[in-house]
């Protein structure tokens, strides 16, 4: 296996930059995914690591060595592309085969490869299966093991479930992870399915712009966003972002919203203290706060504020609730059916633990 290092990688096409100055380490087995949307530079950043790209500046690292003037083929890197690109004349084996007898191999090798990677992926029934009779899904994992069977130093994969419906993309997911786990592979995995990140990667690398906003592991960038990228990318639904002013006042902290400047909440003189101590900016302050951290009561509520609802959104075991709040509206999660229907009175909060402020002109988290 291998570790990759990026350094201050520039790709331009034309006078548009598209990767700028990237610099990015993933250790040896790790399974990093790089996550945006498109156009953010996501793919051309896989494709830079393996040498389907040529980059404009800086250096990439494979095990150490430095391999950007080095063609694909002399990388030792298996890519997976999100068309499954399979031989149509050729078996599943033999698409498997198909790098082993290019390089070579001994044919009762091939055999023992083939037969060791398809058992790993659960096709050794459709091994004789040409692909005009195989499923999208049988379709990609024999890409998938035709890229495995030579024991690569990484693994990459560009959006290889793109093209599956919804129930195969979420057998795909386990499948995958337990994949990555037996192998030990590094692989770095590009997607813009915030789904597949969060459940897979043991870190996510978020893009936007060409520009690297943060990497972490799913639960450090879901809880600690960087900035509000970030924080309205990552989750679903995206995180409630409301401008606001806040004051200290005795023991507490008040956290106004709206342009009325009516609608308040309380929260400990801790929150005016941290803001405080980051120099904040009352003009250009946000409070940012996920719909499972806005707290519903359908009764007045000691240091609840009165809002209405505008939508509600059933989705089975809970739903999505649009609520009024004066001027603003914000989404909240609450159990199946709690709130009963549009125009309902209901009193909110907000999760103190689980507040997050923004400055809105440089877009950054202040850290609380």
């Amino acid at each position: 296996m291998a570790t990759i290092r990026l350094s201050n990688i520039v790709k331009r096409f034309g006078p548009l930059e598209v990767i700028k100055q990237l610099n990015l380490d993933i250790k040896d087995r790790e399974f990093v995914v790089l996550l945006g949307p498109s156009g953010c530079g996501k793919t051309t950043t896989l494709r830079a690591i393996a040498g389907l790209e040529e980059i404009d500046s800086g250096e990439i690292a494979i095990d150490g060595q430095e391999v950007q003037a080095l063609p694909a083929r002399d990388r030792d890197i298996a890519f997976v592309f999100q068309l499954f690109a399979l031989y149509p004349h050729l078996s599943a084996f033999d698409n498997i085969a198909f790098p082993l007898k290019a390089a070579g191999v001994a044919k009762n090798e091939i055999a023992a490869k083939v037969k060791e990677v398809a058992s790993v992926l659960r096709i050794g029934s459709i091994i004789d299966h040409m692909p005009s009779a195989m499923s999208g899904g049988d379709m990609q994992r024999v890409a998938m093991a035709r890229a495995l069977v030579r024991d690569p130093k990484a693994m990459l994969m560009d959006e290889p479930m793109g093209s599956l419906d919804a129930k195969l993309r979420e057998e795909l997911r386990t499948e995958l992870k337990h994949l990555h786990i037996e192998t030990g592979s590094t692989t770095v995995y590009v997607t813009h399915d915030q789904v597949e990140a969060m459940s897979m990667g043991d870190k996510i690398a978020v893009m936007d712009l060409g520009i690297l906003q943060q990497i972490g592991k799913p639960k450090e960038v879901y809880d600690n966003p960087a900035n509000v990228f970030v924080a309205q990318f990552i989750g679903s639904p995206v995180m409630n972002l409301v401008d606001c002013q806040c004051d200290g006042n005795g023991d507490v902290t008040h956290v106004v919203i709206g342009e009325r400047h009516v609608d308040r909440f309380e929260f400990s003189k801790a929150i005016y203290e941290k803001l405080k101590a980051k120099d904040f900016n009352q003009k250009s302050l946000a409070v940012g706060i996920r719909p499972e951290a806005v707290l519903v009561e359908r009764q007045p509520t000691n240091g609840y504020i009165k809002a209405e609802v505008d939508d509600i959104e059933p989705l089975g075991p809970y739903d999505i609730v649009d609520l009024k709040v004066g001027d603003d509206v914000m989404r909240a999660s609450t159990r199946s059916r709690y709130v009963e229907r549009e125009g309902q009175e209901v009193w909110i909060h907000l999760d103190e633990n689980r507040l997050h402020f923004f400055d809105t002109v440089s877009g950054e988290s202040l850290g609380i």
